[in-house]
Order: structure tokens, then C-alpha cells, then sequence
């Protein structure tokens, strides 16, 4: 206990160094060099056995085995989407320059081919200008009884007007686009029709490609009646414009803009709505479409849709499968308003692309 008492000292540099610190350093350091060891053996495995034993190829059968068929597209650039008809007959390519072409399969004949980023600036500027002509119509019969001084005064200022507002949609339409690529391209699932969507920029195409195909009499009547109208009802997001792509075969087509770029267009089973995701910097939407009554709805809220990738139905159930960046949200059509029913965890990086197993049991990214 004496050990321990505490000494005063004058001043700092006069305490001693702690009489036991060498001998009980010497102590420990013994400690250690008797102390007992041990030994540890390495587990080697080897390589090859972590590796699964694959099944010979011969069991595998039946798979592709050699090159069928090698359909040239002309085209400048790279394919960005393809689809094949539901009858197998005609497949659908779209590359980076907004050309859609439409091959025959069995012979790789190109049947027709559509540019649609000069169709949609074609259209679009002519709508609006027939809207600034029967503007101008309007105003031009109620002006009959003024002066022809005034009238004059006035003419000049409304052709400076349409000129401006001619430059400003010209601008408008092409800006919107920019010579954007088509994103996404698919038929629509009605064997007996030949009609398929497209998605460019802001725009979605639907297009009847029967009148360009030699299909009988009873398929241009199933395809008409695909792009068929009942009673207009639309939302502010979205605007339909039907309009003939051309006036010597009578064909139609449909443009539907969107507020948001779109990213994906897929149809339902029955044909009858076309399902669109759409986003940018802006926002985004998951929107369906009824051709039918060309009606258009936002199924799920913007929150469920803040990072959509793309969407895609359920084959047989009323479900909508809502692919994000990392997860896929399933939602229940059918409820109101439509609910979340499941939520996958995928684990990716990023979904690009997913498909869902006609027997609706199955996802594949």
C-alpha cells in the first residue's frame, strides 16, 4: 500500500521514472514468447468443384441451331425496336432515324416503310393551320362592314400574324421531337387487324398498315374498327389527332401527344387500350389509352410512376406490371382507385426490359 502513496515533487521535472515499468515490460514479454500456439489449417478447395456440373447439349433440345433467315433493313442506322405480328407473317423494325419499315418474313420483301418524324411535323402543322384558317374566316365575315381602309390596315396584321404563328408552331413541332428515334414499337394484339403503335419523342403513332398490305376485305374492316370512335373524352395531358397518312390509299393513323417523353407503349391482350409511359426532367405519367372511345387515364398516381421504365399487362388478369429503375409494382386494375397488390424486389442495377410469361406466373428482366 506504501507503493501507491502519493509524493509531492517541486516541480514536474523532478518526478522519477516508475521504479517496476522495465521489470514488469520484461514480465509480459515473457508471457507472450511461452504462451502456447496454435495451428491452423488452410481449407483448400479446389476451383472446378465450385463450379456446376453443366448438362451435355444433346439434352437441351430442341434449340437453334443454325442461321434461318436475315431480314436487311435499309436503313442508315441502328435498329431500336422490333415486333412481329401476332399471325408471324410481317415484322415491324424502327431504327434511330424515326423510319419504320415492315418486312415480310418469309421472303425479307420490304412490303412499305414510314417516316414518322416527318409524318408527325406534316400533320401537326397542318392541323394548326386549318385551325388559324377558319380563325381567320371567322373574323374576316364579321369585318365585312367596316371601311376598306380598315380592312386593308387589318388583312396586312393578320398575315403578320400567321407568319409569326406559322414560324412559332413549325418551331414548336420540330423542337418537341428534335429527330427523336422510335423508343418502342409494338402490333396490336389482334390477330385478324394490322394496325401497331409506335412511340417518338412526345408522340405516340397508331397506325392501319392493312391498306398497304394484301390483306383481305374482312381484315381492313377489323383494322378500322380497331382505330373506330364512339364519343371523344380526353385529359389535358394528352391531345388525339386523327388524320390520313395517305390520300391515294385512304390509310389512317391517330398521333397522341403527351405532356412527357415516352419511354413505352405496350397493348392489352383484347386490343383495346394502348398502355404509354412517358418521362423526363419534367415528370412522368403512366397513361392508358381507349381506342375505342378515344379516352385517355392515369390509372396510378405520379408517385408510383415518379421513375417508370416501362409497363406491361397481365395476360390473362386485370393487372398492371409498373417496371421502375430497381422494382416492379403490380397494381389491381380493378379496384378503385387501383391498389398496390405486390412490390418485387429485383435486386438490378437498372431495368431495361421486361416480359411477362403468357401464363402470367412468370417475369422475366
Amino acid at each position: 500500500a506504501r507503493e501507491f502513496i502519493p509524493t509531492s515533487f517541486d516541480a514536474f521535472r523532478h518526478v522519477p521514472l516508475y521504479e517496476n515499468g522495465i521489470k514488469e515490460r520484461f514480465e509480459r514479454c515473457l508471457d507472450l514468447y511461452l504462451a502456447t500456439r496454435t495451428v491452423k489449417n488452410k481449407i483448400r478447395i479446389d476451383p472446378e468443384s465450385l463450379l456446376p456440373k453443366l448438362p451435355k447439349p444433346s439434352t437441351l433440345r430442341p434449340f437453334p441451331t443454325a442461321l434461318s433467315s436475315v431480314f436487311r433493313v435499309p436503313s442508315k442506322t441502328y435498329i431500336r425496336s422490333i415486333s412481329v405480328h401476332p399471325r408471324g407473317q410481317y415484322i415491324l423494325a424502327a431504327d434511330a432515324l424515326s423510319r419504320v419499315t415492315l418486312l415480310e418474313i418469309p421472303f425479307g420483301r420490304v412490303c412499305v416503310s414510314w417516316d414518322l418524324d416527318k409524318l408527325i411535323t406534316e400533320k401537326m402543322n397542318s392541323s394548326k393551320q386549318n385551325e388559324l384558317n377558319e380563325s381567320n374566316d371567322d373574323s374576316s365575315e364579321s369585318s365585312q362592314s367596316e371601311s376598306e381602309d380598315e380592312e386593308k390596315k387589318k388583312e396586312d396584321k393578320k398575315q403578320e400574324r400567321e407568319e409569326e404563328s406559322r414560324s412559332e408552331h413549325e418551331i414548336i413541332f420540330s423542337s418537341e421531337k428534335g429527330g427523336d428515334s422510335v423508343v418502342s414499337i409494338e402490333w396490336n394484339p389482334n390477330g385478324d387487324g394490322y394496325v401497331f403503335a409506335a412511340g417518338i419523342g412526345r408522340y405516340v403513332v397508331v397506325i392501319d398498315a392493312s391498306l398497304h398490305l394484301k390483306v383481305s376485305s374482312g381484315h381492313v374492316e377489323v383494322s378500322n374498327s380497331i382505330l373506330g370512335v364512339r364519343e371523344k373524352k380526353t385529359l389535358k395531358s394528352s391531345e388525339w389527332k386523327e388524320c390520313l397518312i395517305d390520300e391515294s390509299t385512304d390509310s389512317k393513323m391517330l398521333i397522341i401527344s403527351h405532356r412527357h417523353l415516352v419511354r413505352n407503349v405496350t397493348w392489352h391482350p383484347k386490343g383495346d387500350y394502348l398502355g404509354v409511359s412517358s418521362r423526363d426532367t419534367a415528370g412522368a405519367r403512366v397513361e392508358l389509352h381507349r381506342m375505342s372511345t378515344r379516352q385517355t387515364q392515369r390509372p396510378v398516381g405520379t408517385k408510383a410512376c415518379s421513375n417508370v421504365q416501362l409497363i406491361k399487362f397481365h395476360p390473362s388478369r386485370p393487372f398492371l406490371f409498373i417496371a421502375s429503375q430497381h422494382h416492379v409494382r403490380v397494381f389491381d386494375l380493378l379496384a378503385q382507385p387501383p391498389t398496390l397488390v405486390k412490390k418485387l424486389q429485383t435486386g438490378m442495377k437498372w431495368i431495361s426490359n421486361m416480359d411477362i410469361h403468357p401464363s402470367g406466373d412468370h417475369v422475366i428482366l
